[in-house]
C-alpha cells in the first residue's frame, strides 16, 4: 500500500527543466536581438560622424578657397592694394561664386561698412544621413572693422638700409665680420636662432629671392670708407648719387612723400588707440609690436641674444640695440631719428627707411654704429612688419584673411 502511494506522489511532481531551458532561450535572444540593434546604431553613428566631418572638411574647403579669391581682388601677388576697390556684388561675388564656389556655399557683403565685410557659408550634406555642416567664415577688408576707410599706403621697402633727403647719412660698421648692408633677399625669422651663434649671425640667403641695391642714400653722405670689400653688398652695393638712382629700376619720384603718409597712417592709428606705442622697458626675446619714439624718446632692444619682430617707429626718437640682437620687420625713421649698435653684433632683418622732410633742416639722420651692427634685405621680415601692424592696430589698417564666428541663420540662404 505504501509503495503504492509513493509512487502516485512522485507522478504527480511537475517538470521544470523544459520551462526554465525556455525561459533562458528567451532571454538569450533578447539579449543577442538588442545586441544587434546596438551594433547597427552604433555603425550608423559612424558613418554619420564620418560624413559630418566629410561635410564640415568639404565646406571648409570651399570657405577657405572662396576667402582666397576674395583677398585676390583686394591684394595682388606683391601684397600691395589693388586699386580701384573693386566692386563687391559684380566683381568679388560674381568672380569668386562662379569660379570656385559650388552648389552649397554662397557668399554674402555687408554694405554697411566700407570697403566691406564678407560672410562665405558653406554647407554640405549626405542625403542618407541627413549630416549638415555648415560652415562660416567672415573675411574683412580693409576698414571694414572700423578703421581707416581707405587702404594702407604700400610699404616702400627697397633696400636694407634707404634714406632719402640732403641731411640724411650712413657710417659703415667698424669691424669686418659682416657688410653694414645686404641686399640679398634674406630668411627669416631663421636669423632669430643664428643670430645667438658669433660668426653665423647672418641669415641664409632665400634661394628664391633676388638683390636690391645694399644702401640707398642719393641725396645725403656715405661715412667711411664704403670701397672697402664688403662693405655693402647688393645691385648695386650702394646708391649715393641722384643720377644712378634716378636711372635705377627702382626709382620712385615719390619715395619721400609715401615714407610720409606711412608715418601718418601708424601715428594717426596709434592716436585712434589712445596708446603712445612706447614699451614699458626694454624689449626681450620674442616680442613683437610697432612702437614708436618721439624726440628725446629711447627704445632698447636688449636681453642677450634675444629677436624682437615688428615695426619701429622713429619721429626723431632713437633705436638701441645692446648685444647680439636681432629686430626682424621695418624701421621707419624720419627727423633725426637714430639707430645706435652700442655693442655685439646686432642685426635688422627686414629694412631700415628714412628720409628728412625739410631739406633745409640741419638736423642729420646718422645712426650711429659702433660694434658690427648688420642691416639684411628681407622681404619675410617685411611681411612680418605688416602682419604684426595689422593685428596691432586693427584690421583697417592691414588685409585680415578671415575670422571664425557662429553659424547665422542658414534658412535664408539655399544651401543643399
Amino acid at each position: 500500500m505504501n509503495n503504492w502511494i509513493g509512487s502516485v506522489g512522485r507522478s504527480r511532481q511537475p517538470g521544470l527543466v523544459l520551462p526554465v531551458a525556455l525561459l533562458l532561450l528567451v532571454v538569450l535572444t533578447i539579449t543577442a536581438v538588442a545586441s544587434m540593434r546596438g551594433t547597427a546604431m552604433q555603425e550608423r553613428m559612424a558613418v554619420g560622424q564620418i560624413q559630418m566631418h566629410s561635410s564640415f572638411l568639404d565646406s571648409e574647403q570651399l570657405v577657405w578657397d572662396a576667402a582666397a579669391c576674395i583677398r585676390s581682388h583686394y591684394i595682388d601677388g606683391d601684397d600691395n592694394f589693388i586699386t580701384p576697390l573693386p566692386d563687391p556684388e559684380d566683381d568679388v561675388i560674381a568672380d569668386c561664386g562662379a569660379a570656385v564656389l559650388a552648389d552649397g556655399a554662397v557668399i554674402t557683403w555687408d554694405d554697411s561698412v566700407t570697403p566691406w565685410r564678407y560672410s562665405v557659408i558653406a554647407a554640405r550634406g549626405f542625403a542618407d544621413t541627413g549630416a549638415v555642416s555648415p560652415v562660416v567664415l567672415e573675411v574683412f577688408t580693409p576698414g571694414s572693422l572700423g578703421g581707416v576707410s581707405d587702404p594702407p599706403p604700400p610699404f616702400p621697402n627697397i633696400a636694407p638700409y634707404a634714406c632719402f633727403g640732403p641731411n640724411c647719412a650712413l657710417s659703415r660698421a667698424q669691424s669686418a665680420a659682416s657688410p653694414t648692408a645686404d641686399g640679398l633677399n634674406r630668411l627669416s625669422p631663421e636669423i632669430g636662432e643664428r643670430c645667438r651663434i658669433q660668426g653665423q649671425h647672418r641669415p641664409t640667403e632665400d634661394p628664391e629671392g633676388g638683390e636690391v641695391p645694399g644702401v640707398i642714400i642719393p641725396d645725403g653722405e656715405l661715412i667711411g670708407n664704403w670701397d672697402r670689400r664688403g662693405a655693402a653688398e647688393g645691385d648695386p652695393p650702394y646708391i649715393d648719387q641722384r643720377d644712378d638712382w634716378e636711372n635705377h629700376p627702382l626709382y620712385d619720384p615719390d619715395i619721400r612723400e609715401k615714407i610720409d603718409e606711412q608715418f601718418a597712417y601708424f601715428l594717426d592709428g596709434f592716436e585712434a588707440k589712445e596708446e603712445d606705442g612706447r614699451p614699458s622697458g626694454p624689449l626681450q626675446d620674442g616680442d613683437d609690436s610697432v612702437w614708436v619714439a618721439g624726440p628725446g624718446q629711447t627704445i632698447t632692444i636688449s636681453g642677450g641674444e634675444s629677436t624682437v619682430f615688428g615695426t619701429v617707429i622713429l619721429d626723431g626718437g632713437t633705436l638701441e640695440m645692446i648685444g647680439n640682437q636681432c629686430f626682424v620687420g621695418t624701421i621707419l625713421f624720419r627727423n633725426g631719428g637714430t639707430v645706435i649698435a652700442a655693442s655685439g653684433t646686432p642685426a635688422v632683418v627686414g629694412s631700415a627707411i628714412g628720409y628728412s622732410p625739410d631739406d633745409d633742416d640741419a638736423t642729420v639722420i646718422n645712426p650711429s654704429l659702433n660694434g658690427n651692427p648688420s642691416f639684411y634685405y628681407s622681404e619675410r621680415g617685411m611681411q612680418i612688419a605688416r602682419d604684426v601692424a595689422g593685428r596691432e592696430l586693427g584690421p583697417g589698417y592691414i588685409f585680415e584673411i578671415a575670422r571664425w564666428r557662429a553659424p547665422l541663420d542658414l534658412s535664408a540662404f539655399d544651401l543643399q
